[in-house]
């Protein structure tokens, strides 16, 4: 059980290891030719955990617990195992599914097996910047975060596909044989230390985030404070002035209140803030010649509101 030992407990040897992770192996794809025709239909009515629907799919999928696998068996006598976590479930299992069939009484063979393509994955323990790397390696990367999160390094040599995820998640496909993988592993390992996130980074992020939550808190409450001095001054012109201001339009009213406050209350940067932020006392739609007027009663320029 060799091709276990470096999977489970055992110290990474780091002569082959130099980075010191070993990806897992996850999943094992494989063919062997039985070497006879076959009557699907009679497989799947004989045989357990089988199914056959030919509008869907014009093969039996029969499945076994130990190893835990999946096979795709074909008329034509071709069968494909899927699932198996090492070289040798990958061929125990269909040494199984081939015995299932010379049961069920076809001259079933075990001819040309070939393990077609080996996944593995692991975890580099750090995030990666997915925007550099394929920057630097446009040549060999696809980086599309619209249309899936992971880069796609397409590695020549040994031909590897790998999956690299920006929280430094890998996945490597394509291998023919176990140390394919573990290659192409050590080769893409000192990019990714290149375009490694730092803790500087985060911390910029972290950043940002409370400005942003502030600047929001700070804008949602001189949004309330607006909402109150316009209802102040609705009641203020109700109450005191009801003849005086009559036959002014609502936003000239207010102005009016502004210039009668004289400045004790608004000032000019409550002025030029609500100004900017679209909360002014008439809901953002506070003639420029009002503000003037407004603005002089306090005894600023007009020119620094802009």
């Amino acid at each position: 059980m060799a091709d276990q030992s470096l999977e489970g407990t055992q110290p990474v040897d780091l002569s082959k290891h130099p980075s010191g992770i070993v990806p897992t192996l996850q999943n094992i794809v494989s063919t062997v030719n039985l070497d006879c025709k076959l009557d699907l239909k009679a497989i799947a009515l004989q045989a357990r955990n089988a199914e056959y629907n030919p509008k869907r799919f014009a093969a039996v999928i029969m499945r076994i617990r130990e190893p835990k696998t999946t096979a795709l068996i074909f008329a034509s006598g071709k069968m494909v195992c899927t699932g198996a976590k090492s070289e040798h479930q990958s061929k125990l299992a269909a040494r199984k599914y081939a015995r299932i069939i010379q049961k069920l009484g076809f001259p079933a063979k075990f001819k040309d097996f070939k393990i077609q393509n080996i996944v593995g994955s692991c975890d580099v323990k750090f995030p990666i910047r997915l925007e550099g790397l394929a920057y630097s390696h446009g040549a060999f990367c696809s980086y599309e975060p619209e249309l899936f999160p992971g880069l796609i390094y397409r590695m020549k040599q040994p031909k590897i596909v790998l999956l690299i995820f920006v929280s430094g998640k890998i996945v490597i496909t394509g291998a023919k044989v176990r140390d394919e993988t573990y290659t192409a592993f050590e080769n893409i390992y000192p990019v990714l230390t290149e375009f490694r996130k730092n803790q500087q980074w985060y911390m910029d992020k972290l950043l940002q985030l409370f400005v942003s939550l502030f600047i929001y808190s700070l804008l949602a409450c001189i949004d309330g404070i607006c909402t109150f001095v316009e209802q102040s001054a609705d009641l203020y012109i109700m109450k005191e002035e009801p003849s005086s201001h009559a036959a002014l339009s609502k936003p000239r009213r207010k102005a009016a209140v502004l210039q009668k406050l004289n400045g004790r209350h608004v000032s000019r940067t409550s002025i030029s803030l609500w100004k900017r932020i679209k909360c002014t006392l008439c809901g953002g739609n506070l003639d420029d010649d009002i503000i003037k007027n407004a603005s002089r009663s306090t005894g600023f320029h007009y020119l620094l509101l802009h």
